[in-house]
């Protein structure tokens, strides 16, 4: 009798137990629906409130301050195009007509929307259901004031924050269709996933600019020609978004060889005139900004947009990691709940690689438009100092260096430094995303590994250390090869610029050896770095595996743990995950390193003297009065003031004119001054 009711009693707590179990369970799934909900609501509604207040400021943009103008303009400025169409030299095209169909369309689609949400309020008012009322208020409000805001203002652009609420809202009823129970989907649940898809789909069609830049922007229809500038200017948001606007020159290719007529030309907006003009004016305004600081200014809107798309794979290129670890959890216990959960995760990593495809192409465009940008910036500015500066060509300082770039480094820095600066805004975004995705690795394997994770960072600070000198030695290399480098190359142009007067002395054999000499040197630093940057690939080529390696046994030797799946293939994925930033910092670093090489020698050459305004000014108000001769009176010219020698080599007293329409022959020894003489006339002396 006492074992019956001890049975009985054990019975009761376990079913007391359960009751408990059960109860709690509903509890969570309760509060888990409610946040669910409220999150259905807060993220369109939210993306709605932000519109509505940028609205009411733009109604009261007169009794805003001025100061708060100024303000919001400054913090608003890298987001916006560098050049205007009030920046072009070329007229730009007619403002196109609105889409007033079009629009006329969306606003039925969003009463549609606010006429369904409204119903159902009035529903759930009568069934007193407050948590479904609150929702069908908040969403009936959101729809009426798009549809309003439509109506009052027809947009000749794509409204993106009304695209934004819809696909925001049209992705909340797609999940609640796909994972609420089949017998609950009504009619009414498919009715509002369509619409707003297409209202998302009808107002993408809308042009992306409603002034077209040029009078001859291609269109989609439109052969490819170098008669026209390029399509994307007439683009539509989907257009744009799938670069189906680039198929015509596709279609070309595939039917022969495309030449050179065949390829569009430069948009407005990349010409390198318009791009130059800009920055006279930008330096004009700010002449005490630095080129760095332009380069970073021209390119901002472009450089915002690859670090946020870059920073966007580098957090959610860790779900499908996480994804794998709970799938491989849940099918440890192959129950209908835990299949559904598995399905939502496997669901949610094929959402994640879909958005990395189409955040690569969209990438690869921006940063691509700040490389050419970029690139023919430093072209023109380059261009633009040799023409301004000062010829002191066989001046040297007290170290016996020139001090003024000549026609090889001048090479040098078009085809070297200008592709290596342009190439680090190329590659802008993946130095700062690596250090993020190495620590959220981290934190994620902490998780997984617990403090043996720890470990791997050991490793990881080892790696960095023997890492430092490598990288003092490499940048002092790199200095290195790129002054051999200029110095090969003035050898090679005085040889080959004198070439006639060598082999007629016999000398062709000396100056031969001479710039062999010079090569021999330039490889030499070349065989340097390369041994410099072959120790620093193979600390982090091998630093991925070493960390896996330590921490796998730190977890199962020493901490005693067993090496489930789901930890073990997590683990791995994870690794994989840090592989990538741990073998590319390194390079891109470096990279770095040497564009800001780069960078100093350009802006060493940008500060030489130049020659006065009245020898290279354009205007007819920056010349001195003249009789229009041509010629000296009691001019004396010299180097300027640095030199080896206190006592500067002066060139003059010269008195002479020299007739307009005849040749004037200047004979002379050698080093007599007769290309010097020549060189202030064009005033290239002080």
């Amino acid at each position: 009798m006492l074992t019956s009711c001890d049975s009985r009693l054990t019975t009761v707590v376990h079913l007391r137990a359960l009751a408990q179990g059960t109860l709690v369970q509903r509890q969570q799934e309760r509060i888990s629906r409610r946040c669910q909900m409220a999150l259905d609501i807060a993220l369109p509604v939210l993306v709605v409130l932000i519109t509505f207040l940028h609205d009411t400021l733009l109604a009261f943009h007169s009794a805003i301050p001025k100061s708060a103008i100024c303000l919001w303009s400054y913090i608003t400025s890298p987001f916006q195009n560098f050049l205007t169409p009030l920046d072009f030299d070329e007229p730009v095209g007619h403002p196109l007509p609105k889409p007033r169909l079009k629009s006329q369309a969306l606003v039925v689609l969003a009463m549609m929307q606010a006429s369904g949400w409204l119903a159902t309020l009035v529903y759930t008012f009568i069934i007193r259901d407050t948590t479904t009322m609150i929702r069908a208020s908040l969403v009936f409000i959101a729809w009426l004031y798009v549809s309003v805001r439509i109506m009052v203002k027809l947009p000749c652009t794509p409204p993106y924050s009304s695209i934004l609420f819809a696909s925001l809202h049209a992705f909340v009823s797609f999940f609640n269709i796909l994972f609420d129970a089949p017998e609950t989907i009504t009619w009414i649940h498919i009715v509002d996933l369509l619409v707003p898809l297409i209202f998302v789909w009808l107002a993408g069609t809308f042009p992306l600019q409603n002034i077209q830049p040029g009078e001859r922007v291609a269109n989609k229809d439109d052969m490819p020609s170098v008669a026209l500038t390029c399509p994307e200017d007439s683009a539509n948001l989907w257009t744009w978004f799938t670069f189906a606007f680039v198929e015509p020159i596709f279609t070309i290719a595939n039917q022969r060889t495309l030449g050179e007529t065949d390829v569009w030309s430069l948009s407005p907006y990349f010409k390198h005139k318009n791009l130059f003009n800009k920055y006279l004016e930008y330096r004009e305004k700010n002449p005490a900004h630095s080129l760095i600081r332009f380069l970073l200014v021209s390119n901002s809107l472009d450089l915002i947009l690859d670090v946020t798309l870059e920073l966007w794979t580098a957090v959610i290129g860790f779900v499908p990691a996480y994804a794998l670890r709970k799938i491989l959890s849940t099918m440890e216990d192959n129950t209908p709940k835990n299949r559904k959960t598995a399905y939502f995760w496997a669901f949610i990593t094929f959402l994640a690689h879909l958005s990395f495809a189409q955040k690569d192409l969209i990438q690869q465009w921006h940063t691509r438009r700040c490389y050419e940008r970029t690139r023919g910036q430093l072209f023109c500015i380059i261009h633009y100092k040799a023409l301004k500066r000062q010829d002191v060509n066989g001046q040297v300082d007290t170290e016996g260096k020139s001090n003024s770039a000549d026609l090889g480094k001048i090479v040098n820095l078009m085809q070297g430094d200008s592709y290596a600066l342009a190439q680090r805004f190329w590659e802008f975004s993946a130095i700062v995303a690596s250090p993020i995705r190495l620590i959220i690795a981290l934190i994620f394997l902490y998780d997984v590994l617990g403090w043996t994770a720890i470990s791997g960072v050991v490793v990881v600070l080892i790696a960095y250390v023997l890492n430092y000198p490598l990288a003092r030695y490499n940048i002092y290399i790199t200095r290195q090869s790129w002054e051999a480098k200029d110095t090969r190359m003035t050898v090679v142009n005085e040889l080959l610029q004198n070439i006639r007067f060598l082999k007629f002395y016999g000398w062709e054999y000396h100056w031969g050896g001479k710039a062999s000499g010079k090569r021999e040197e330039e490889l030499s630093w070349r065989v340097r770095e390369n041994i410099v940057d072959t120790a620093i690939s193979f600390i982090w080529t091998w630093m991925p595996s070493a960390t896996a390696l330590i921490s796998f046994l730190s977890y199962t030797l020493i901490a005693k743990q067993r090496l489930t799946v789901s930890v073990a293939f997590t683990a791995i994925a994870l690794f994989s995950q840090l592989q990538e930033p741990m073998t590319a910092l390194p390079g891109q670093f470096f990279a770095m390193l040497h564009a800001y090489v780069s960078m100093q020698r350009i802006e060493h050459y940008l500060e030489e003297e130049e020659v006065p305004v009245w020898v290279s000014g354009l205007s007819s108000s920056s010349f001195p009065e003249s009789d229009g001769r041509i010629g000296f009176s009691d001019a004396t010219f010299k180097w300027p003031k640095s030199s080896i020698s206190n006592d500067n080599f002066r060139l003059g007293p010269l008195d002479v004119f020299f007739p307009k329409g005849k040749v004037s022959l200047i004979s002379g020894p050698t080093g007599s001054g007769k290309s010097a003489m020549l060189s202030a006339i064009l005033g290239g002396r002080l």
